[in-house]
């Protein structure tokens, strides 16, 4: 193939040679062909930008390490209402859409229609199986079409509830952090994210983790959060793509409002992008 152009309409044009490599003496005027094929798609797949796939929990654009919880906003998927997955493996197919990750067919856990916003939203699974060394190729299959595309890979993300108020919990009674109940020095958090990556103990794409398990430590290190000291990272008991990072804050922070984010370590190169490692930041109140 010599080149592929696309027209107004959406056809694609390919051209190309054909040579028949069987002659024992290949010239142009006898075994060459050369031909240019018109590809006139009947219908459309679903239509979505560049940085429609993001970390399901910071919403930052990119798609999340093996494991991890994405989100796809996506036009053309005829929904009403959200249809919401159930039962263990959950389904690689839902309201008519699959999405593979290089490859590999993705549990898809909810998909949802926002009429009033015009799009739709996927939120899906990363399969373990992916390798963190091959391109991020993801296909989006609706209606016998497919959608390409190949997002950059995106840093773990800390969950926010509907009110802004971060997924972080008091590890003694599993009570919210908020203004009225504010975290001490000295305590244990619990920080709830996704995106940490291959866990140690392998657990099956789709299911929940039967107990904890920490995640695969990357350049010596495991993920941490920029403040206290990291007791434990890794995969949530009971539920599919969902992480903790269990922290012990420090005995000399002051009352006020604290910033923090996961930070993952890397291995990558300068060119590495600037969202890999850092999550979403997130204000808890320390009293």
């Amino acid at each position: 193939m010599w080149a592929v152009t696309l027209d107004a309409t959406g056809n694609v044009y390919a051209t190309g040679v054909n040579l028949d490599i069987t002659s024992p003496a290949i010239t142009p005027s006898k075994t060459a062909s050369v031909g240019v094929w018109k590809i006139a798609p009947q219908g459309a797949g679903l239509q979505f930008s560049a940085n429609s796939i993001t970390n399901a929990a910071s919403f930052h654009p990119g798609l999340p390490s093996a494991g991890g919880l994405a989100s796809l906003f996506v036009q053309g998927l005829s929904l009403a209402g959200t249809q919401i997955a159930s039962g263990n493996p959950l389904p690689t197919e839902l309201a008519g859409v699959s999405i593979l990750v290089q490859g590999v067919p993705a549990p898809i856990l909810a998909v949802a229609d926002n009429p009033t916003a015009g799009f739709q939203q996927i939120n899906f699974q990363v399969p373990f199986e992916t390798n963190i060394n091959l391109p991020n190729i993801v296909e989006v299959r609706y209606q016998g079409f497919s959608t390409y595309s190949i997002p950059p890979t995106v840093a773990p993300g800390i969950f926010v509830l509907s009110d802004g108020t971060p997924a972080i919990q008091h590890a003694s009674d599993y009570s919210l952090v908020t203004a009225s109940n504010p975290a001490k020095p000295g305590e244990t958090i619990v920080i709830y994210g996704t995106g940490l990556g291959a866990v140690v103990s392998p657990v099956a794409t789709g299911t929940p983790a039967s107990g904890a398990d920490p995640d695969q430590p990357v350049c010596g290190s495991t993920a941490y959060a920029t403040v206290g000291v990291p007791l434990y990272a890794g995969l949530t008991p009971g539920f599919v793509g969902l992480y903790q990072l269990n922290v012990q804050l420090p005995d000399t922070l002051a009352s006020g409002n604290l910033d923090l984010y996961v930070y993952w370590p890397q291995c990558f190169g300068l060119d590495a992008p600037a969202n890999f490692a850092q999550s979403n930041t997130v204000t808890i109140p320390i009293q």
